[in-house]
C-alpha cells in the first residue's frame, strides 16, 4: 500500500529488485544451450572421421543411412561447437561434402561449460566496472570534483557508459 512518508519511487524500485533477486535464487536457474540437428553427407571412407569430429564436439550420432554412394550421418550437436565445422568438414573430406544444421531444442549446459560462461561474465562485469572507475578518475583525478566543467563531463560520460553515477 502507498503511504506518503514511507513510499517513494526508489523504495518501490529497490523492493522490486530485491524480490526478483530472491525469486531467481529460489528458482534454481540453469544455463541452457541450443542443440542443432546436423546432417552430414559423406563418402563411405570419411564416415569414421566425421563421427569422430561430431563426438569431439559433444555431439551425439543418432543414425547413419546409406544414400547412393554416400553415408548420411544424423546427429545432435551444441551450436557453440559448430562455429567452424564447415571448414573442418571441407578439409576433412577434401571439399567433397557439406552439411546442414537446423535448430532442434535447448538442453542444460554441462557444468564445465557453465563454469566457463560464469567466469567470462564475471570478467566482463569487472572490466566494465574498471572502465567506470577509470572514467571517474579521468573526470576527477584529484580529491575534489569542483571544476566548472565537471557536471558536463559526467553527463557526457553517463551517455557513453550507462549506469555510471559518480559520487
Amino acid at each position: 500500500s502507498y503511504h506518503v512518508v514511507d513510499s517513494s519511487d526508489i523504495a518501490f524500485q529497490l523492493a522490486g529488485i530485491l524480490a526478483l533477486q530472491k525469486a531467481v535464487q529460489e528458482a534454481k536457474p540453469v544455463l541452457l544451450e541450443p542443440i542443432m540437428n546436423v546432417e552430414v553427407s559423406v563418402p563411405q571412407e570419411f564416415v569414421g572421421d566425421v563421427m569422430g569430429t561430431i563426438n569431439a564436439k559433444r555431439g551425439r550420432v543418432l543414425e547413419m543411412t546409406a544414400y547412393g554412394g554416400n553415408q548420411i550421418v544424423k546427429a545432435l550437436v551444441p551450436l557453440a561447437e559448430m562455429s567452424n565445422y564447415a571448414t573442418e568438414l571441407r578439409s576433412l573430406t577434401s571439399g567433397r561434402r557439406t552439411f546442414s544444421m537446423v535448430f532442434s531444442h535447448y538442453e542444460e549446459a554441462p557444468p564445465k561449460i557453465v563454469k566457463t560462461v560464469v567466469e567470462q561474465a564475471k570478467l566482463e562485469k569487472e572490466n566494465k566496472e574498471n572502465k567506470k572507475l577509470h572514467a571517474l578518475f579521468l573526470l576527477c583525478p584529484g580529491t575534489s570534483c569542483q571544476s566548472p566543467n565537471y557536471k558536463n563531463r559526467v553527463d557526457a560520460l553517463n551517455s557513453e557508459i550507462p549506469g555510471l553515477r559518480p559520487e
